[in-house]
């Protein structure tokens, strides 16, 4: 194979390649790219000898335009990589300059964790539509991990979660504090018990959202700071299964205030206060005072894409977002 590499790369072989190694299908990249499935073969093939390097392994005995579930060489790794962030500007360009249209028509994507789209993100959703009319507000809802993800890829414009996020392609921003507090049933021995410990509630049993989770990741750090290693933990699908389950009487769970405000009035579930000794090991917030029965503040954050120049919509959203004062 020549060695010697072009100077550019040729974008429709690219999106060719692209489109294998998203799907691992030679004949479902096809089928997404409406061409055949040799077409397909043929670029892949072009590309690698644009390149000098191999992109796709590939059995002796195997025809290539036959291959399934494709595996990537660690050079076609690394292309894939920057192929999707290519790709993915590209998306952004076209939903801008959509935007850019007198600002009479087009789409802003808000990809939310659970907890922000179902209890934050509502009011500010009607004062877009309010403000707005014409420009479509479309949500997407998933966990922290799966938010990030669109965003990166730029099917989302911004996003707004609960969990830390890092990452060098991702700008995050603090947004607001999200008070959490330790639930359980009334009737549960740790809600007769005054205040409790560490110690406590290590013994207990505890309902989590699954990895991934900002919530998770929050309850995770709890445990950390406070020297905790719960040897029962139950996984659910969504912190709203958790308060119910945690309201019927199995177990204890540390949730979002906002959330189980609801429960907590109807005296479903109930607070369990924290010692003195583990408010002192919980971090500093800045919005003082601490909320009542409050054990641990966690940030939401807002994502947008690192490099990724703001069109209109997303700055005057990204300026709906901005706390008063």
């Amino acid at each position: 194979m020549d060695t010697r590499m072009a100077s550019s790369l040729n974008l429709h072989l690219l999106r060719m390649f692209e489109a294998v190694a998203r799907l691992g299908s030679f004949s479902e990249a096809a089928t997404a790219l409406h061409v055949s499935q040799p077409a397909v073969s043929r670029a892949v093939r072009e590309l690698e000898e644009q390149v000098g390097l191999p992109l796709i392994e590939r059995g002796s005995d195997l025809h290539r335009s036959a291959i399934r579930g494709v595996r990537l060489t660690p050079d076609g790794q690394a292309l894939q990589a920057h192929a999707q962030g290519i790709f993915a500007l590209e998306h952004a360009a076209v939903q801008d300059l959509r935007q850019r249209v007198g600002l009479q028509s087009g789409t802003l994507v808000v990809a939310a964790s659970t907890t922000v789209a179902g209890y934050w993100l509502p009011g500010y959703l009607a004062l877009w539509r309010q403000h707005y009319p014409r420009l479509h507000c479309a949500l997407r809802v998933g966990n922290t991990e799966e938010v990030a993800g669109w965003v990166a890829r730029c099917e989302a414009d911004v996003g707004l979660v609960e969990g830390e996020v890092t990452g060098p392609t991702l700008e995050v921003a603090d947004w607001h504090e999200d008070a959490m507090a330790l639930v359980a049933a009334p009737d549960h021995p740790l809600a007769r018990a005054g205040t409790v410990t560490p110690r406590q509630l290590q013994s207990c049993r505890w309902l989590a959202r699954e990895a991934g989770s900002g919530t998770r990741t929050e309850m995770e750090a709890f445990w950390a700071v406070m020297g905790i290693a719960p040897t029962a933990c139950d996984e659910l699908g969504s912190n709203e299964a958790i308060a119910r389950v945690a309201a019927a009487g199995d177990g204890v769970a540390l949730l979002p205030q906002v959330l189980v405000a609801d429960l907590l009035q109807l005296q479903a579930l109930q607070v369990l206060a924290p010692s003195a000794a583990m408010l002192r090991r919980a971090p500093t917030v800045q919005r003082q005072p601490r909320p009542a029965g409050t054990c641990w503040v966690r940030a939401l954050h807002v994502l947008t894409l690192r490099g990724r120049p703001r069109g209109p919509a997303v700055s005057m959203f990204m300026t709906l977002l901005r706390p008063p004062g």
